[in-house]
């Protein structure tokens, strides 16, 4: 049997319970994850840290709109340039 690789491009895994949980449904069907960074759910930097335990998680920034943008998009890019985000969700 083909054994093909999938990649999950939007998740919001950012703890070992939710990440835990996912791959116990998701099992070997699912073999890395982009997880998409929200406010609501925490700072990025806690996303980053828990991504830097895991080798199959990557994290895509996000800005709030209710603060300056100018700022938050120049440390996202650094982040990028840094290879510590795959990319950057852009909404309201």
């Amino acid at each position: 049997m083909e054994k093909y690789l999938i990649i999950d491009t939007h998740t919001h895994i950012y703890n070992d319970e939710i990440y835990n949980s996912y791959f116990k449904k998701a099992g070997e069907n699912v073999s890395d994850v982009l997880v998409m960074h929200d406010y609501d759910d925490g700072d990025l930097q806690t996303f980053l840290d828990f991504a830097q335990t895991k080798k199959n998680v990557y994290i895509i920034g996000s800005v709030s709109f209710k603060k300056e943008l100018k700022p938050q998009l120049d440390f996202l890019e650094m982040l990028l340039k840094q290879d510590k985000i795959k990319g950057i969700k852009l909404y309201p």
